[in-house]
């Protein structure tokens, strides 16, 4: 393969409250970056998801200019907030470097469906930014329930201006079939590929069933380094031309369409 650009469209900062991760600072993830040959990474930091509004966003920014804007962000939005959450999307978008939303159903204990994130959808069709949302499917872990691929469908009926990122895209089995379906049927609906969703031949599978322009190379970082994750890219057995969008050229598109 020639040279191309890799961007890591899904991956966090700061300490997971659940799980212990070793690297999680910023400086790990430029020399991340800086091994595996990743121009850009979008982070989702942890103090946000925990609703810790005002540090999530100065993180956020103190690592967007510290990488020299390497590395851009989601916004978090809570439903048990909503107030601070606008508010601090607000600042998010005079201050900079801002590139999506993320909503987080399962952390948050809130279905997708509920009438809460309604003001999330109405601002990120406004402003014209793009939603990432954790899917899963239904597992043993009951929190896994707010977030099924078929609980967005309501909004996205209402909302197909807005680009929306099924994160994980569905997990595993019947999460990833029906996120599939979506994005089958909805133009603005994309997949990503970050968390534990090592299954044979996925990468093939989901170019042959939605297309290769929905599909957007993600890690999870800290929770699984990129070397788990490029070479099924690299070494499956799509065109070069379609490697290359996964890996970098559709998640700009979606996130930075400014750069593309």
């Amino acid at each position: 393969m020639n040279k191309i650009t890799i961007v890591d469209g899904h991956l966090h900062l700061g300490c997971d409250p659940y799980n212990f991760v070793p690297k999680k600072d910023i400086q790990q993830l430029l020399l991340c970056m800086k091994t595996y040959g990743i121009k850009r990474a979008y982070s989702c930091h942890y103090k946000w998801l925990l609703c810790r509004f005002k540090e999530g966003y100065e993180s956020s920014i103190s690592a967007y200019q510290e990488s020299g804007g390497k590395i851009p962000y989601f916004g978090v939005y809570t439903p048990t907030d909503i107030q601070a959450s606008l508010e601090y999307l607000d600042k998010s978008l005079k201050s900079g470097g801002l590139i999506g939303i993320k909503i987080h159903p399962s952390f948050h204990k809130t279905y997708a469906d509920d009438p809460k994130y309604l003001p999330v959808w109405n601002y990120a069709k406004e402003y014209q930014l793009p939603i990432l949302s954790h899917t899963w499917s239904l597992t043993d872990n009951p929190e896994q329930k707010f977030s099924l691929p078929s609980l967005f469908t309501k909004y996205l009926e209402n909302y197909q201006e807005v680009f929306f990122v099924m994160g994980h895209s569905g997990g595993r089995g019947n999460g990833r079939k029906d996120a599939v379906e979506l994005a089958k049927r909805f133009e603005n609906v994309y997949l990503d590929i970050a968390g534990d969703i090592f299954c044979y031949n996925l990468i093939p599978e989901l170019v042959g069933s939605v297309g290769v322009e929905k599909i957007i190379f993600g890690t999870d970082w800290p929770w699984f380094d990129p070397a788990s994750y490029l070479p099924r890219i690299i070494l499956s057995s799509v065109t070069d031309e379609q490697k290359e969008k996964i890996l970098g050229l559709n998640a700009l598109k979606v996130y930075e369409p400014n750069l593309f």
